[in-house]
């Protein structure tokens, strides 16, 4: 924290560095992440210094900052007028559209544009691969991209050149896509499985992790009981003890691991990743329940990485667990999520495919109906201030009659644990 403090005052000192786009780019991306801790910890001070930063920096790369404008003057700073576009008609648009293509989700692939982007599709076949290309003209990226985003199909994304971005996509066999340009958005859509289905882990040589930091955060507690189920079966109750069976096998496996809380009592979600902050975790683990009234067959476990909900359950999820902060508005919530470190989503997308993989693994082995429910995004509010990889567990549904036994289950929850821990061996031993 001291170091954010610290770097904050140098940033606001010698404000945005307008001598090359790129510098421009990163003094804009770390006035972002100064907001967001001005955010979370409510100064309004910092709100208004980051805020300059990012107006300064993003008028210099021609983003359109209205909003931050906007913001400012609700904050009391009145040096940027913020005037409706209803009251004063704006006699060319385009100036104020980023040149900068912006990736909203990866499965299925939404790439924004704005209106003076042009994209040409073509197909090739070279060295038994098959390639997918979308040729977007007249368009910036930030930074190259490069991922798998299902079983099959690997992403790249990167600056063709000086006004053209190129997207590719590539397998070995054959693939079908449908595509659209409507409304200013390049939208893929895939036919084959995301790459959260289940699959045996691959087993890889063991490495030391004894330097390694985990947070496990056991979700509610004390005063919130969180989500009650079958049985008057509590949430926080499963969720502690699932925790710490997980912190037990992790120590003997030779890790560094912190609780944020190791009994039954209450912490706020902005303490929960201030805490991780603090002990400078390299993961943040979050385990939770599921809740779903009315549909008491739903079951099994799912991962969320931080990111803005793509389904309406994910909302739903996102929404439940958020329950316990309001201060922050929705144009603020907004921000924020726009703000996301993307280097860490794709970390926490990484960590989460790992962990739920082995979950379920782990549990096939003993319980033959194990239903995998895969890795998802979610804007979930206990992962947003986190400086590191971070994950949200849904562990089973309290809703369902058999899992809510299961999950009230000392040998089940070792047993889940434990697929938790070989995730996070998993993790560390693919991204050293």
């Amino acid at each position: 924290m001291r170091f954010i403090v610290i770097l904050f005052f140098i940033t606001a000192l010698f404000g945005c560095n307008t001598s090359s786009l790129s510098k421009a780019y990163q003094s804009y991306t770390t006035a972002k992440q100064h907001y967001i801790q001005a955010i979370l910890n409510n100064n309004k001070k910092q709100k208004i210094n980051s805020l300059k930063e990012i107006v300064k920096c993003g008028s210099f790369l021609d983003f359109n900052v209205s909003k931050y404008k906007k913001e400012l003057n609700n904050l009391g700073y009145k040096k940027y007028k913020y005037v409706s576009k209803k009251v004063i008609p704006i006699k060319n648009p385009l100036k104020l559209e980023s040149k900068y293509i912006k990736v909203i989700s990866y499965y299925p692939l939404k790439i924004k544009l704005n209106s003076k982007m042009k994209v040409k599709y073509f197909t090739l076949v070279r060295n038994k691969k098959y390639y997918k290309i979308f040729d977007i003209y007249n368009a910036k990226l930030n930074k190259k991209i490069s991922k798998r985003i299902s079983q099959n199909i690997d992403l790249l994304i990167a600056q063709n050149n000086k006004n053209k971005v190129r997207v590719v996509l590539s397998n070995e066999n054959k693939f079908k896509i449908r595509y659209s340009t409507k409304n200013h958005y390049l939208s893929v859509k895939f036919f084959d499985k995301p790459i959260s289905k289940y699959q045996k882990p691959t087993h890889i040589t063991k490495v030391p992790l004894k330097q390694k930091i985990i947070v496990i955060d056991p979700g509610h507690g004390g005063k919130d009981p969180g989500g009650i189920g079958f049985y008057s079966i509590k949430e926080k109750n499963v969720v502690l003890k699932i925790g710490l069976y997980l912190r037990d096998i992790l120590k003997k496996r030779g890790y560094k691991v912190y609780m944020t809380r190791d009994k039954d009592y209450f912490v706020t979600l902005p303490n929960r990743t201030k805490f991780a902050n603090r002990y400078h975790a390299n993961l943040f683990i979050s385990l939770h329940c599921n809740i779903i009234r009315g549909k008491n067959k739903v079951h099994g476990p799912t991962t969320y990485f931080l990111s803005p909900a793509r389904t309406e359950r994910a909302s739903r999820v996102a929404k439940y667990e958020n329950s316990a902060i309001g201060n922050l508005h929705t144009t603020n919530q907004q921000i924020v999520l726009n703000f996301l470190n993307k280097d860490r989503i794709i970390q926490s997308d990484k960590m989460a495919m790992d962990i739920q993989r082995n979950i379920i693994y782990n549990l096939r082995k003993h319980y033959k109906d194990i239903y995998d429910r895969g890795v998802r995004p979610a804007p979930f509010w206990v992962l947003v201030g986190t400086q590191m990889p971070a994950i949200l567990i849904e562990t089973g549904f309290l809703t369902n009659k058999k899992e809510a036994s299961r999950l009230n289950n000392s040998l089940y929850q070792k047993r889940l644990a434990t697929g938790i821990a070989d995730g996070i061996d998993s993790y560390f031993r693919k991204n050293k």
